[in-house]
This record gives C-alpha cells, sequence and structure tokens, in this order.
C-alpha cells in the first residue's frame, strides 16, 4: 500500500497517466463515430440474414406439414444424429481421460501396443499427448456444429407437428356439412 501512495505522489507517474489518456481520450473520439457506423452496418445485415434464414425454414415447415412421412423421416433423420452427437460427447470425453491413463501409467494404457514393441517413450507420449488434444478439440468442435444442427432440426420438427396437430384438430372440430 505505501508503494502505492508513493507511486501516486511522483510527478513521473502523472505525466505518464496524461499523456497515456490524452492519446486514448482522442483515439476514442474517433472510433466512436467509426465502431457506431459499424455496427449498424453488421445489425441490418444480421437482420436480412434472420428473416431470410427464417423464410427458409418456414418453407421447410409448410413442406413437411404438406407430407407427414417426411415429418417421420426428419424425425429418424433427428434420431441418428442425436446418436451421433451423443457418440462424439462420450469420445470427447473419454480422449482426455485416456490422455491422463498414459502420462500416470503407460503400461497400463489399452492402446500402449500402438506405441513401441515395448512401453512407449516420454517423446512418444508427449506426442500422443499434443495429438490427443488436438483430437479432443476437433471433436469438441464437431459437437458444436452438431449440436447446433440438432437444434434447429429439433426446433422445425417441433413447429411442423404442431402445425399438423392444428390442421388435424381443425378438420374434426368443423361440423359436418
Amino acid at each position: 500500500m505505501g508503494s502505492i501512495l508513493s507511486l501516486l505522489t511522483s510527478p513521473e507517474w502523472w505525466f505518464t497517466a496524461v499523456a497515456v489518456s490524452v492519446p486514448v481520450g482522442i483515439f476514442s473520439a474517433y472510433m466512436k463515430e467509426w465502431l457506431s457506423s459499424a455496427l449498424a452496418s453488421i445489425s441490418q445485415r444480421y437482420s436480412l440474414y434472420r428473416q431470410k434464414k427464417k423464410l427458409q425454414r418456414d418453407k421447410v415447415v409448410a413442406f413437411l406439414v404438406r407430407e407427414p412421412q417426411l415429418l417421420l423421416l426428419e424425425y429418424v433423420r433427428f434420431g441418428t444424429q442425436f446418436i451421433a452427437y451423443l457418440s462424439l460427447a462420450a469420445l470427447a470425453f473419454a480422449v482426455p481421460a485416456y490422455m491422463v491413463l498414459i502420462r500416470h501409467s503407460p503400461e497400463a494404457a489399452p492402446l500402449s501396443m500402438f506405441f513401441s514393441a515395448t512401453h512407449p517413450t516420454a517423446d512418444e507420449i508427449r506426442n500422443s499427448a499434443v495429438a490427443g488434444g488436438l483430437l479432443n478439440m476437433a471433436l469438441l468442435l464437431g459437437l458444436l456444429v452438431l449440436q447446433y444442427r440438432l437444434a434447429q432440426q429439433a426446433s422445425i420438427c417441433k413447429v411442423a407437428r404442431r402445425q399438423l396437430h392444428k390442421n388435424a384438430a381443425r378438420r374434426h372440430a368443423r361440423p359436418p356439412a
């Protein structure tokens, strides 16, 4: 605490603080205008993108409502992709566990026979840890992509199923003519 107080009393600190704050303030004043216009442009483009995606989604939903058999196939596709997602998730959690197993007990590692005829060397373990880390990052990225697609697909199926049920309820609710 004493060193902070001594710094506050030194003219070098005050000169440095003023010398840094004035250019930063001027720079931020100019950047504010540019940043505002850039964010407005990005916001407008994103809004148009979302409208386009919503129109595409509404077309798919309308098509699935017209063809209920395809809605069933869409649910089957969703189920198989969900199984793939769970498999990737299990693999993404197994890779780090396997790397820990190799690092702490190389002879007990299930795949140690692939490293060499005897026990793996320290370099082989280090290389496999790097490869395992890269593999794990790739798996996690694949999980994110698959999770996003699954969420979109589930949403489309859910909306189409609801519209299908609404249409069926309207047909049954009409009085006979």
